[in-house]
């Protein structure tokens, strides 16, 4: 079994970047799984446990639970130190910025967007999924940051998403990241040049390579929305009432494709 096992760690290494990302995301799982079974459980399914979370917290207009959930993750970082785990404290920090945003407090919204970036920056041998995360969070923190170094930045995010496609070409977070940038970036700065081809390339990729409740699934659906929006924004209909009634069939529950029916022409 062993022998099997290293012959197909090789042949993957010959064949594709994508192959390699695999293991190299599979190394960070076994080094989870290895560890105490409250990191375990605890990660099982965390992006749903924090998105959920977010949720609770705009609801309640509370941003302590996801203050909570993130002295979670940093408690078991302290125990258990491994990239997942600092990836879901930058993916939670992210999340943090855009409550306290969301709850006028936009110090408070920064420092946690500046947080979550340096997670990531901070973090040696990043993957795909990393560099994917870090292009994201930096694309938000722009609204925190001077006109004037606003092209750096952006540059420097496009450069981290074409960093994750060389390590995994069939990561659909790095294009959806891609197409995100483009769709919020005005025309009279050079946006709206690839929103549609990055989006589309995004939502015809899983969320996942292989189904594991410790890895990241965002993008896909949030992909549809801005496609959507994209095909409104230059009243291509009869598209957005194609990928409105797509989206919506694998999303049933998304209320901002939901609210997107109205703004579409028959």
């Amino acid at each position: 079994m062993k022998h099997l096992i290293f012959i197909l760690f090789l042949a993957c290494f010959n064949l594709s970047t994508p192959c390699k990302a695999l293991i190299n995301t599979n190394s960070r799982l076994i080094t989870v799984q290895k560890n105490k079974p409250d990191s375990t459980n605890f990660l099982n399914g965390i992006q749903g446990k924090i998105d959920q979370t977010f949720l609770l917290a705009l609801k309640t207009k509370q941003a302590e639970h996801l203050l909570l959930l993130e002295q979670k993750l940093n408690k078991l970082d302290a125990k258990n130190s491994n990239p997942i785990i600092t990836y879901w404290q930058s993916y939670a920090s992210y999340y943090l910025s855009i409550c306290y945003l969301q709850l006028k407090n936009k110090k408070a919204s920064e420092k946690s967007i500046n947080k979550a970036i340096e997670l990531i920056e901070n973090l040696e041998n990043k993957n795909s999924e990393d560099y994917s995360l870090l292009a994201y969070e930096q694309s938000f923190s722009c609204q925190f940051k001077p006109g004037i170094i606003i092209p750096f930045i952006s540059k420097k995010l496009k450069r981290n998403c074409e960093t994750a496609i060389q390590i995994d070409s069939l990561n659909m977070r790095a294009y959806f990241v891609l197409g995100s940038n483009d769709f919020y970036t005005p025309e009279m700065f050079g946006g709206g040049k690839s929103v549609e081809k990055m989006l589309l390339k995004a939502i015809d990729m899983p969320e996942q390579k292989i189904t594991n409740p410790f890895l990241p699934s965002w993008g896909k659906m949030d992909a549809y929305e801005l496609l959507i929006r994209w095909y409104i924004r230059k009243e291509k209909w009869n598209l957005a009432h194609k990928y409105y009634q797509e989206g919506l069939k694998k999303y049933p529950t998304s209320f901002l494709i939901q609210e997107l029916a109205s703004k579409i022409k028959e």
